[in-house]
């Protein structure tokens, strides 16, 4: 991960073919990635730095009420398909929540809803390990946990102050 605020690399673990070879080009004119974003930022108007610490809530709600009936209603989908609750309008446009959600509604602009989420396996507990650790569970390796890998973040963060 680039960070724009200290022209630091953090890791080069996540990136793709494609974004190298954009870095690559990018340093042989003469511009490097942070030095880009940088620009692109203060031409959006932004101040090319991070104004603080973000706050994460993450909901896995393992055994929880179905994703069809609280954020991905599916309202023109076929009966068989779609959830049995009805959906409410929120503050967001095109955000549609589950009828027994109107306090969520309500402050649907505090938060984002992330419906890009995929696993390649298709069971839930692998894929949730997948989803949780980045890494495929396969015996092999025991990557580091969820907790121990926002640990990790807050110590980075703190040694750059």
């Amino acid at each position: 991960m680039f960070s724009v605020a200290t022209n630091q690399i953090e890791s080069f673990s996540n990136l793709g073919r494609r974004e190298l070879l954009r870095i690559g080009g990018l340093t042989a004119l003469g511009l490097n990635l942070p030095e880009a974003l940088r620009a692109q930022q203060s031409a959006a108007g932004g101040t090319g730095s991070p104004g603080g610490p973000v706050n994460c809530i993450l909901l896995w709600m393992l055994g929880g009420p179905s994703h069809i009936d609280m954020y991905d209603l599916k309202p023109l989908a076929p009966a068989e398909i779609r959830g049995e609750l009805s959906p409410i309008v929120t503050r967001v446009p095109g955000l549609e929540l589950g009828e027994l959600m109107p306090n969520m509604a309500a402050c649907a602009d505090k938060f984002s809803v992330i419906r890009s989420m995929h696993s390649y396996s298709p069971t839930h507990g692998k894929g949730d390990h997948h989803l949780m650790s980045g890494n495929r569970l396969d015996g092999n390796m025991a990557p580091p946990g969820f907790g121990a890998m926002l640990a990790w973040q807050q110590e980075q963060r703190a040694r750059q102050t």
